[in-house]
């Protein structure tokens, strides 16, 4: 039997609704700054882009200060929101490690339902957080 985890990184975008209360988005962008070379986008601060260096990333940001409705980049794209937390993995399984980490914290912290890009239910098997994670704080 596969890990639930495994399952998730074979999509291609994953959108997670919390089954009761919200999600705390500050407290996701505190997890998701460390990972790779992270960027909050400053146009829509709900879009987090990780990126594998940091010039890349640098790049974005020049390009996105000077013009907010240039498109994004093909990278690991996670959009957090209150009532949902959209992993857009489009980029390709090298940012792998990268959405298993989020992942990993995300089923630790928070009881979701997902579905992927197409609607289908995933969250048949999803692990259950433990009530006294210490992640949550």
């Amino acid at each position: 039997m596969k890990n639930p985890v495994d399952e998730l990184l074979e999509q291609q975008e994953l959108y997670f609704t919390p089954l009761s209360g919200e999600f705390d988005v500050e407290r996701v962008a505190e997890v998701i700054r460390p990972l790779g070379f992270s960027y909050r986008d400053e146009a829509v601060p709900s879009i987090f882009l990780i990126f594998r260096d940091g010039e890349s990333r640098e790049v974005c940001r020049a390009r996105r200060q000077s013009d907010p409705a240039a498109p994004l980049p093909y990278v690991l794209l996670i959009r957090a929101q209150p009532d949902e937390i959209l992993v857009n993995q489009f980029a390709g399984p090298e940012f792998g490690p990268y959405s298993r980490a989020f992942l990993e914290w995300l089923l630790a912290n928070y009881e979701c339902s997902v579905h992927n890009e197409e609607g289908t239910d995933l969250t048949a098997g999803l692990p259950k957080p433990e009530p006294t994670s210490t992640l949550r704080r």
